[in-house]
């Protein structure tokens, strides 16, 4: 499942890599590792506090981090930022990321830390359908075998039956 799902996102990168690495995809992989590792650390450490608190600060830390980013690279706070922008960064703010976080975390409490990151493979496959759906894309022949392997390692991870028996039981 692992396997399909690192081939079909490098399916999806490949045409994009034609021209060059692009950064953005570097950073797109390096937030998959944070995140995998921040998975990984939490359900180590076996943190104690409510989700709500760990996401919480978690997106303190993100929001410094961002604010310091933008503020070195001389962005100005006030250029081109309309209501649209507003709300769309609202949205994100609190449905993307702040019911995201919880839902997450919720996830990851019930399930093993591998299982609950192999259902995220999910999310393009949503990407790409809403694309569609929402506006008029056609994807390319990459895009579709990308998909399909991603689907397929998502869908193998999470079939019954594959999960690890919970922690304690015999």
């Amino acid at each position: 499942s692992l396997l399909l799902g690192c081939a079909g996102l490098g399916v999806l990168v490949w045409p994009l890599a034609m021209t060059g690495v692009p950064l953005g995809a570097v950073f797109a992989a390096a937030a998959g590792v944070s995140w995998a590792a921040g998975t990984v650390y939490l359900k180590w450490a076996e943190v104690r506090a409510h989700p709500l608190a760990v996401a919480s600060w978690q997106l303190v830390a993100g929001f410094l981090a961002v604010t310091v980013g933008f503020l070195l690279n001389g962005a100005d706070w006030g250029s081109g930022i309309g209501w649209l922008s507003l709300g769309g960064l609202a949205y994100s703010t609190f449905m993307g990321t702040c019911v995201a976080y919880l839902l997450w975390f919720a996830l990851v409490k019930r399930l093993p830390a591998s299982t609950a990151g192999l259902g995220t493979l999910f999310v393009p496959v949503v990407g790409v359908v809403a694309s569609i759906v929402l506006l008029g894309e056609r994807p390319t022949v990459p895009d579709t075998i990308g998909f399909c392997l991603i689907f397929v390692a998502a869908a193998l991870a999470l079939r019954p039956g594959t999960l690890p028996a919970p922690d304690g039981a015999g």
